[in-house]
C-alpha cells in the first residue's frame, strides 16, 4: 500500500471516529483497528496524537481557507481602491464552510460531526489547533471589515465576527439533523438558500449601529 493512502486511510478513520465519540474519547489504538494500520504507521506519519489531530482539522480547513482567500483576492481586485460590501465579504468567507459539509467526497457529514465535537470539546490543545489554522484567514476578513463596517469598534467587529461563525457552524450542523429539519422547515432547504439566508443575517448584524452611536 502506498505511503500516502495508509496516511489517508489513517485521517479518514481518525476524523470519523473522533466525530462519532469525540477526541478525548478516541483512542489511537481504535484508530488502528478501524484504519486496519500498524501503530508503527501512525508514529512514521503523524508522530503523536496531537499531530494526528492537528492534521485531521488541517486537511479540511485548510482546503476551505484557499478558497476563501482566494475569494478574497478576487473581491479586492475587483473593488481596488474602495471597501469591500460586507455582504460578500460574508458570503466570500462562509459559504466555503457550508459546502465542504454537504460533500461527501470532501468529508461530509463525518466533517460535520467533527466540528460538532470540537466545539463542544474543553481540551485547550484542541481548541488552540482550531484557532491556529483559522488566525491567519480571519485576520485577513478582519482587515477588510475594518473598512467596510468603520463604525464599529475592533471589539465590536471581533465580536459580530464571531457571532457570525457561530452561526455558520449552526448551519454546518443542520445535516445532522434531519428529524428536527423536517419539522421545522416547510419543504426541503436547498444548500443555496441556506448559504443566502446565513449571509444576509450575518451582513445586518455587522452593518447595524455601534452601541457608542446608541449613547451606551
Amino acid at each position: 500500500m502506498a505511503a500516502d493512502s495508509t496516511q489517508q486511510k489513517i485521517l479518514d478513520s481518525a476524523e470519523r471516529l473522533f466525530g462519532e465519540y469525540g477526541i478525548g474519547a478516541t483512542s489511537l489504538r481504535s484508530i488502528i483497528a478501524d484504519a486496519d494500520v500498524n501503530i508503527a504507521a501512525i508514529h512514521y506519519h503523524f508522530g503523536s496524537k496531537d499531530e494526528l489531530v492537528r492534521e485531521v482539522f488541517g486537511r479540511r480547513i485548510n482546503e476551505v481557507n484557499e478558497v476563501r482567500l482566494s475569494n478574497l483576492q478576487v473581491l479586492r481586485e475587483k473593488y481596488s481602491g474602495s471597501s469591500v460590501p460586507v455582504e460578500e465579504l460574508f458570503r466570500a468567507f462562509l459559504a466555503p464552510a457550508v459546502a465542504l459539509t454537504r460533500d461527501e467526497s470532501r468529508g461530509g457529514l463525518s466533517f460535520a460531526r467533527l466540528v460538532a465535537r470540537a466545539h463542544a470539546e474543553t481540551d485547550a490543545a484542541v481548541q488552540a489547533v482550531l484557532f491556529s489554522e483559522l488566525k491567519t484567514v480571519l485576520e485577513q476578513y478582519l482587515g477588510e471589515l475594518e473598512k467596510s463596517a468603520p463604525h464599529l469598534t475592533l471589539n465590536e467587529r471581533r465580536m459580530r465576527m464571531l457571532f457570525a461563525a457561530g452561526a455558520m457552524v449552526q448551519t454546518m450542523l443542520l445535516p445532522l439533523r434531519p428529524d428536527f429539519m423536517e419539522h421545522f422547515f416547510e419543504g426541503d432547504l436547498s444548500q443555496e438558500s441556506m448559504i443566502e439566508n446565513l449571509v444576509r443575517f450575518c451582513t445586518v448584524g455587522m452593518e447595524s449601529g455601534s452601541l457608542n452611536e446608541a449613547g451606551r
